[in-house]
């Protein structure tokens, strides 16, 4: 009995010790997304404990994150697939939980611009280039800037790189969007509606154009949006075709009549079909009121829209 109550007490002593070890744990063994490691892993450019981006927050790169890189913290650690990632904040984190392929860093990490030439160079984690939905990060160098040769020569670099980090890692590239954003009504950085908030115009948003926050913002298919508040962001997220504007953010009246793109004001608006559409208002043009006036017009808007975007796809 005496033995029985030693050994009682001796495990009873070694708890308190037991959960202090637990809590000294580095995050990513408390928390993980539970994806088994990949089978490139050991071709990833990863640091002490598998860091990725040197500790930067992957989701902080992109528009909804704050569209720049960001340090990220051990409060806010993640393993995903033997990586562990870092986030400058729990929002980042949840992000990321929700969609790791969309935020993890293109070729294990490595510069962009030198896996084309299937070499793996480490990168400066705050040079980058968000682009086709993907991560690129370069190193800097002494006669030439890496990231700024990619942007002059991306569309053939692009496939070389992506030929190199499957030879070298086993791993298919993802498929960048197909979206081709030269059709597309955008500001600096990729902004549409001039920051108005595309869900704001439906009923369900509130029913009128609303300016939205860069703190609430989302990148979609390479197009950033802004909202007015977290509730149409979430609904944006949920079913980003059923607020996007049609025609491109270009005034649908302009479109349906000459097939041609001209700028909008984004508080002239109608919700027709279900599908945003946005005008162009002048002093002594309302092309709202024009479209309707004549009536009957969005078949043709569709019709000319389909000859542009064919047209596109032609261009070399």
């Amino acid at each position: 009995m005496r033995s029985t109550l030693t050994l009682t007490h001796a495990l009873l002593s070694a708890l308190p010790a037991a959960l202090l070890f637990a809590t000294m744990l580095p995050a990513q063994d408390r928390e993980s997304t539970g994806t088994a490691d990949r089978s490139g892993i050991d071709h990833y450019r990863l640091g002490e404990d598998a860091l990725a981006l040197d500790g930067y927050d992957p989701v902080s790169y992109r528009a909804e994150g704050g569209g720049e890189p960001a340090r990220g913290s051990s409060d806010h650690q993640l393993g995903h697939a033997g990586v562990t990632y870092r986030f400058a904040s729990p929002a980042n984190k949840q992000a990321f939980l929700a969609d790791p392929t969309r935020y993890e860093p293109a070729y294990g990490g490595w510069c962009a611009y030198a896996m084309a030439a299937g070499q793996k160079v480490d990168p400066k984690p705050t040079e980058f280039v968000v682009s086709g939905g993907r991560l690129f990060v370069f190193t800097t160098g002494t006669f030439s800037d890496p990231r700024d040769l990619w942007i002059e020569d991306e569309a053939e670099l692009l496939p070389k790189a992506d030929r190199s980090w499957t030879s070298i890692s086993g791993e298919a590239a993802p498929a960048a969007t197909t979206r081709d954003l030269t059709l597309f009504n955008l500001g600096d950085g990729a902004l549409a509606l001039t920051g108005y908030d595309p869900v704001a115009y439906f009923p369900a948003g509130g029913g009128r154009p609303a300016k939205g926050k860069a703190e609430l913002a989302v990148e979609h298919d390479g197009v950033v949006y802004y909202f007015a508040n977290r509730s149409n962001r979430e609904r944006f997220v949920a079913d980003p075709g059923a607020y996007e504007p049609h025609f491109g953010g270009y005034c649908a009246y302009a479109v349906a009549k000459a097939g041609d793109l001209v700028e909008i004001d984004p508080t002239s608006f109608l919700i027709e079909d279900g599908r945003l559409l946005v005008f162009y208002k002048g002093f002594f043009n309302d092309t709202r009121a024009s479209w309707t006036e004549e009536g009957g017009l969005l078949p043709e808007a569709d019709r000319r829209w389909g000859r542009l975007v064919e047209a596109s796809t032609r261009e070399p």
